[in-house]
């Protein structure tokens, strides 16, 4: 199965504006150890200014970049915990038809001819779900699966 899902590999994968905030993020890193310890540790405190955030940008990259899927985690996990996502849904409305329907809906094609090819695949769990808008698109659109739970 060959799938194009935009994954972002390179630096060149990322949107000027990102590719910048990455750039300058990792000479912020080379510049202030002090303060890559300190946003390593918490990368999503609200304390970190402008300063931090590009650090993390530049954390993000490094990780993404040596492929440490440990860091990533950690550092996903840590921001799905912290108090700056509780609006996230709210201040990203948009998201699900700007994202999700433009680029990703896609996906819910694939996952259906697995399903249906596949009996094994009865159970579809969307990770990450948040407002449950993803999963409401799965089950209008997918099916082959019995049932969908979101976590």
């Amino acid at each position: 199965m060959s799938m194009d899902f935009n994954i972002k590999r390179r630096l060149t994968d990322f949107p000027l504006s990102r590719q910048l905030r990455i750039l300058i993020g990792t000479l912020l890193m080379r510049v202030h150890p002090e303060k890559v310890r300190q946003v390593d540790a918490a990368p999503h405190s609200e304390d970190w200014g402008a300063a931090g955030k590009l650090i993390r940008n530049g954390l993000y990259y490094r990780a993404l970049r040596s492929r440490d899927f440990d860091t990533l985690g950690r550092y996903l996990a840590e921001y799905w915990s912290a108090d700056a996502n509780c609006d996230f849904h709210e201040l990203f409305a948009e998201r699900f038809d700007n994202h999700f329907l433009l680029r990703d809906a896609r996906l819910a094609g694939e996952v259906e001819k697995i399903a249906r090819s596949t009996p094994c695949y009865q159970l579809l769990c969307e990770i990450g779900c948040g407002n449950g808008l993803v999963l409401d698109y799965y089950q209008q659109h997918i099916r082959g699966v019995r049932a969908l739970h979101g976590a």
